[in-house]
């Protein structure tokens, strides 16, 4: 079990990944809050809050909410429709965006998928590029399962922590981005 920074800190790179990726697709709206939604079992997961009774789950919540506020400004976490829904205040918006900057692979990943002809080939490609500037390995294996036809990710995790599930035809290409929690369990789900 790991101590509650480690849970707090695992649980903002998750979240500051997760809005990046947003701005990297959608742009950069200056003075807008964001909203991510996490599913139970994940946002439960990342901070190891199962086994908790009602009120250490509140408790940590509100240390979460103190401790990321120095980053981030005073988030706010709520429930809605069975997700957890976190709200990111404008400032802590612009800091991810400004602190995120040099993440050129997602920037580039982003940029290939959008190619029309884009393709596996050229997918595998910007992995490599990034894996081999800092002694990763690149893992792509075929998919077994209906969601999607490859998955891709760095072994180590030095370039990026998430898996990578690609769906790569002739109408589109597309790709859901996972922890390896949530790639587990749709994996788990699938047999």
């Amino acid at each position: 079990m790991k101590n509650k920074i480690e849970l707090f800190e695992n649980f903002s790179s998750n979240l500051e990944a997760t809005i990046y990726e947003g701005i990297v697709k959608l742009g950069y709206l200056k003075g807008e809050p964001t909203n991510i939604f996490y599913t139970k079992d994940l946002f439960e997961h990342l901070l190891e809050l199962g086994d908790l009774n009602k009120d250490e789950f509140v408790n940590t919540l509100k240390e979460l909410i103190d401790y990321m506020e120095s980053k981030y400004g005073r988030i706010k976490i709520g429930v809605e429709k069975e997700r957890y829904k976190v709200t990111v205040p404008s400032c802590g918006v612009d800091y991810i965006q400004k602190n995120n900057q040099g993440n050129m692979f997602l920037k580039d990943l982003i940029e290939e998928m959008k190619k029309s002809d884009s393709n596996l080939e050229g997918i595998h490609s910007i992995f490599l590029k990034y894996s081999n500037m800092i002694n990763d390995e690149v893992i792509l294996e075929e998919a077994n399962n209906d969601e999607f036809d490859y998955i891709m990710y760095f072994k180590y995790k030095k370039v990026d922590p998430f898996i990578y599930c690609f769906t790569i035809n002739e109408i589109s290409r597309y790709y859901h981005r996972l922890t390896e929690y949530d790639y587990n369990q749709l994996i788990n789900h699938d047999n």
